[in-house]
């Protein structure tokens, strides 16, 4: 049985109805300069991870299905006059990369992951593989807009981030990989439920068939 101790989890669902004023809120201390160059996914991860103290002996784990996408939209929209400030917006590197890169942090590891309906659970099981006794689990999704009618991005923005250690004393959840039978059939939330239910600590166990069974949980 593998076992990693949860020592922090944090998300950040910004109100669909009101997602500038959102960010807004969450990154009133990011400078204006850097936040008119970061995505959505960026300043959320940036958000999340500013507190949490990464060294060159943690790994982080990064899931996302359709990452940004309100970048690439506004570069095609620019279209047939297309547009270079758009352009260069669109090719800037990931949320992830955004958030380290603002404060020049460093990392150990960085093992990047893109999938849907068994994301999470992969996720999990790259975490519990890691080399470190550090483990950062982090990821989410943006608001897309014409491109969701064509299945290529995403319905709502959220990010999460979920550090990992070896001490049980300060540990406020349990992430285990348990021996014994598989289940019958996948039982494995989609990314944006699970953090939902690790939200309102709720425990979760999945698996399936060929993926084995795993159970985690938060106090």
């Amino acid at each position: 049985m593998l076992k990693r101790y949860i020592q922090s989890f944090h998300s950040v669902f910004l109100d669909p109805q009101d997602e500038s004023g959102s960010l807004a809120e969450i990154n009133a201390n990011l400078p204006k300069r850097a936040a008119r160059r970061m995505s959505r996914m960026g300043m959320m991860l940036h958000y999340l991870l500013q507190d949490l103290d990464l060294r060159l002996d943690t790994t982080i784990v990064y899931g996302t299905c359709f990452s940004e996408s309100s970048a690439l939209e506004k570069y095609l929209d620019s279209f047939p006059h297309a547009s270079p400030t758009a352009f260069q917006t669109s090719i800037h590197p990931g949320g992830i990369e955004q958030a380290l890169i603002l404060d020049n942090r460093e990392v150990g590891a960085f093992m990047p992951m893109a999938g849907s309906r068994t994301l999470f659970l992969q996720m999990l099981k790259v975490a519990l593989a890691a080399a470190s006794e550090e483990v950062v689990i982090c990821g989410g999704e943006e608001k897309g807009g014409w491109l969701r009618d064509f299945n290529l991005a995403y319905t709502s923005s959220f990010s999460f981030a979920m550090r990992l250690g070896g001490d049980s004393s300060t540990a406020i959840g349990e992430l285990v990989w348990m021996d014994g039978d598989e289940p019958a059939t996948e039982q494995i939330p989609e990314l944006e439920q699970a953090v939902r239910d690790l939200k309102d600590v709720r425990e979760l166990e999945m698996g399936g068939p060929g993926l084995g069974r795993l159970k985690i949980s938060l106090k």
